[in-house]
């Protein structure tokens, strides 16, 4: 025979409380967690002590009534130095279940939803053959925008970096088209909402690989067999920046030689013509001294 256990609202609320594994609640806002309290707090009012209480202010309401309200909720003892907190108290409820909000989250991703339409914006940006878009969306309506840069290709080809439009130009425009033509609201996932970020790393895989195979194996070495580098070159430094379509290299050289000859100036237009002579472009990658 089944035994039946009769529980009072404030013995479920406790059981309830130490049973159940707090909720996820980091997406929610400060107002979110006092709509929470007032939602709880103002309703238990009323039934247990009056519905003249009704249009009592809720500073005097959570003054006269918020410990008894507390033990309630089983709010931690501990914590009650924040007694008249409507914040800790609304994210105690939200965390325990005894309050929650409609789910206006997307289930279904944007960018499978609109995949045709969105790769269709992309080719109309007529992108460069060096730039390509990829599109992540780890959880539905966070889309996250990211401009590849091929890096060797971006070296060998004939544009000038300051007369040519940037990366994340591209993603702007691709942001504008996806408002205008599919009637996005940008705003927060978490109320249906797209969020669409740009992203333009000013490094990636494509450049450490040249970095690792082209510019420690064969570009420095050739440097560093042109006269007098062995007397006066220091070192050679690299840093790309892809955002703003290029590479920077520097040379810092030694201390002259009392009565030397050698001229940093010429050795710098001598590294750039040994990158021309490779193939690269030499408003793409540059050479400072």
């Amino acid at each position: 025979m089944k035994k039946v256990i009769n529980l009072t609202e404030s013995e479920l609320i406790n059981l309830i409380g130490r049973i159940v594994e707090d909720v996820d609640v980091s997406n929610y806002s400060e107002e979110d967690f006092i709509g929470a309290f007032i939602s709880v707090f103002k309703p238990w009012v009323i039934k247990n002590h009056g519905e003249e209480l009704s249009d009592y202010p809720l500073s005097y309401l959570s003054k006269k009534y918020s410990d008894e309200f507390m033990d309630f909720i089983n709010y931690p003892s501990g914590e009650r130095i924040y007694r008249n907190s409507a914040l800790a108290i609304g994210r105690h409820i939200l965390e325990k279940e005894l309050h929650s909000y409609k789910n206006l989250q997307q289930t279904t991703r944007f960018t499978e939803k609109f995949k045709k339409p969105l790769d269709a914006m992309i080719r109309t940006l007529n992108l460069p053959d060096y730039l390509s878009v990829e599109m992540k969306e780890y959880d539905p309506y966070e889309v996250h925008a990211r401009m590849i840069v091929d890096f060797p290709k971006l070296l060998k080809s004939n544009i000038n970096p300051d007369e040519v439009e940037k990366p994340g130009a591209y993603l702007v425009k691709l942001r504008d088209k996806v408002i205008s033509f599919l009637g996005a609201k940008i705003g927060n996932a978490k109320f249906g909402e797209l969020e669409f970020s740009n992203i333009v790393p000013t490094n990636n895989e494509t450049v450490d690989e040249w970095v690792k195979k082209v510019l420690n194996k064969e570009i420095k070495k050739k440097i560093k067999e042109l006269p007098q580098a062995k007397e006066y070159l220091h070192s050679i430094k690299f840093i790309p920046n892809l955002r703003n379509l290029n590479g920077e290299i520097t040379l810092t050289f030694k201390q002259n030689r009392y009565g030397s000859n050698f001229n940093r100036n010429e050795f710098v237009v001598a590294v750039k013509k040994l990158l021309s002579d490779m193939g690269y472009n030499e408003n793409v990658l540059k050479v400072y001294r």
